[in-house]
């Protein structure tokens, strides 16, 4: 965090990470007497979403690759998460400021096989990675809202056949209860 009177303070990474802090956010830094700093998110920037993949760089520094772009994130994130090279992540990120942080929102799906897009898991340092057009994979998950029109499920029809099959068995039940009250 860069102060109103141009220094620079720490901001503990556990509190950036709860906090998802992105580059851009404004924070109120109060000291108190005993010395201690207390910090609070005043000014969230506007921020845009996307679905990534992680991954770990040659030193074990973890990145997400979402929208063709590496972002690092904090340690703090990838532990809190349990997140594994492969995971598929919601990243969140400035949207009208350029940054090479992004701030996990949650873990969409964990990956069940560890294999890993190829172009990825090459012995490079995050440093190599950033800045470099990456082809996100595709997502292991069913992205229903980019489906056509006449492709869209609407939950109504998904669960009718369900609500009969549920009917017949309370029906089911309520009759069997009738009976050991006889």
């Amino acid at each position: 965090m860069i102060g109103t009177d141009g220094k620079q303070y720490p901001v503990p990474a556990n509190y950036a990470s709860k906090s998802k802090l992105v580059k851009g956010d404004m924070l109120k830094l109060t000291i108190t007497s005993d010395g201690s700093f207390i910090y609070k998110q005043i000014g969230p920037v506007v921020r845009k979403m996307a679905i990534g993949t992680a991954n770990q760089d040659i030193d074990g520094n973890f990145f997400v690759v979402a929208d063709g772009k590496a972002y690092r994130v904090l340690l703090a994130s990838i532990t809190y998460f349990k997140v594994e090279p492969g995971d598929e992540v919601t990243l969140v990120t400035p949207r009208d400021i350029e940054s090479e942080w992004g701030a996990i929102e949650n873990v969409l799906q964990k990956v069940a096989d560890k294999t890993i897009d190829e172009k990825l898991t090459k012995p490079k340092n995050i440093d190599e990675i950033i800045g470099e057009k990456i082809e996100s994979p595709k997502p292991a998950y069913q992205d229903y809202s980019r489906q056509n029109q006449s492709e869209e499920i609407s939950i109504v029809d998904e669960w009718t056949p369900n609500l009969d099959e549920l009917r017949k068995e309370l029906a089911g039940m309520n009759e069997e209860k009738n009976n050991n009250e006889e």
